[in-house]
């Protein structure tokens, strides 16, 4: 196994890498993971939101990538 040694290679944060996920999968699949993880109180308790890792992609840079202020642009931005 090789490891990754090209510098090129951009880090992002948490909130962009989901997103990025989000956009690679196929659009039935983006609908459902987001009604799954936005939508659900039982996933919201288990996961209990907000965590430490919603909180470290609140203070992330919004400029690098969109941000949705309803489920609804959240969801016309998942079917593109």
């Amino acid at each position: 196994m090789t490891a990754l040694t090209n510098k090129s290679v951009k880090s992002m944060g948490t909130a962009e890498a989901f997103y990025r996920v989000f956009c690679a999968l196929p659009i039935s699949a983006r609908l459902a993971v987001a009604r799954y993880i936005i939508e659900d109180e039982e996933i919201q308790h288990l996961l209990e939101n907000p965590n430490e890792t919603t909180l470290e992609a609140f203070a992330e840079n919004k400029s690098s990538m969109p941000v949705f202020h309803t489920v609804d642009e959240l969801r016309k931005d998942l079917l593109m």
